[in-house]
């Protein structure tokens, strides 16, 4: 059971990162997130979360979050199933209040 549970970390881990709320919040908060060039972050849009307290009932939050990134924020992509997008998931849908 220990071994399986490394093995799921070490699935969603992206250097030596396990996914967390936490941590995407700090994310979310970085204007520097995925190599961003310019002075925004998630929450220049999204003070508090405002605008996505129903974001966790959308199937394709990551495509959303990704798109964002590519878009407003001028980064680049995040790999669906790094740590860095599975916490800035996980924040976002914590936001929800749910």
């Amino acid at each position: 059971m220990a071994f399986f549970a490394m093995l799921t970390l070490g699935a969603w881990s992206s250097k030596g990162k396990v996914p967390s709320a936490a941590e995407g919040e700090k994310l979310f908060n970085d204007p520097r997130l995925a190599g961003s060039v310019n002075a925004s972050s998630c929450a220049t849009c999204h003070p508090d979360g405002k605008g996505l307290e129903r974001a966790f009932e959308n199937p394709e939050l990551i495509s959303v979050i990704n798109a964002c990134i590519a878009g407003p924020l001028e980064g680049q992509p995040l790999p669906e199933d790094s740590a860095e997008m599975q916490s800035l998931k996980e924040h976002v849908e914590s936001l929800g209040g749910e």
